[in-house]
């Protein structure tokens, strides 16, 4: 009876505590997490629809600190791999601390139908971990994409998380797993403008707006900018460097009441 006890408390702590830090959405190499039509890059967990625009084998990984504490804690690899068929990806992603967290395994295809429109999907296992019981409990959860460019310039992406409402079932109680909604567009002002808008609707809550811009440098340097608002309005700054095959990130969110969030990414491509 008391590891159940401890279950239920755990699962009640997570619930309570994630609404009141981020809006709950994965993070992503995109600036505010705009990421719903940005085709440049494929983070794990996002839009599935994005990887049919791979084109190289690729390794990306992303870390994420919240507000200046080591915990909790948030690390995701993916791996991309593009065939003459359809586009394949792995994801993993590891969020929480070390008696408590969630682990994301996923796998996606995708592909492009002849740039009129692009489709993806991602199959994806959630296993949560409660050091009381020692023991992981599991939930398959579907994901699905849509990426249709209206023009040259304006490419507009839609994507669906946990689109059946899987929850996750622990001894005696059962938790509701969010699912997340994205539309979006991305804009190509110039060459080295894109400027992007998205919103994000969580079932039972409220929406997530986001807005960025990119700012590319001789196509070795990237600036970000970008604001989002949940509950509150919290200002993004982001700067990128590519290198040969590498391509870094480093973004940073300053929330009004929670505080500093810093992102760090780095892809390779072959």
């Amino acid at each position: 009876m008391k590891p159940a006890i401890f279950i239920i408390a755990g699962l009640l702590f997570t619930s309570k505590i994630v609404p009141q830090t981020t809006f709950p959405v994965f993070p992503s190499a995109s600036i505010a997490n705009t990421s719903v039509a940005d085709t440049s890059t494929w983070v794990a967990f996002q839009n599935p629809a994005s990887l049919a625009f791979v084109e190289n084998l690729s390794v990306g990984l992303l870390a994420e600190s919240r507000y200046k504490l080591t915990i909790p804690t948030t690390e995701s690899l993916t791996i991309s791999y593009p065939t003459s068929v359809v586009n394949m990806g792995m994801s993993l992603r590891y969020a929480g601390f070390s008696v408590w967290h969630d682990v994301y395994s996923g796998f996606a295809f995708a592909r492009n139908f002849a740039d009129k429109f692009a489709l993806g999907m991602q199959f994806c296992l959630n296993s949560a971990y409660a050091f009381q019981s020692d023991s992981y409990y599991h939930t398959f959860i579907m994901q699905a994409g849509l990426l249709v460019p209206v023009s040259s310039k304006l490419m507009v992406g839609f994507q669906a998380f946990n689109m059946f409402g899987a929850s996750l079932k622990a001894s005696l109680v059962t938790y509701a797993l969010p699912s997340v909604y994205s539309l979006g567009c991305n804009w190509k002002v110039k060459n080295a403008f894109n400027l992007r808008f998205q919103a994000d609707k969580e079932s039972g809550h409220q929406y997530r707006f986001a807005t960025g811009v990119d700012y590319h440098h001789n196509k070795q340097f990237l600036l970000q900018l970008g604001v989002y608002g949940y509950e509150y309005a919290v200002p993004v700054f982001g700067i990128g460097f590519q290198q040969g095959k590498f391509d870094f990130r480093l973004m940073n969110e300053l929330h009004p009441m929670l505080g500093l969030i810093t992102r760090i990414g780095i892809c390779y491509s072959k």
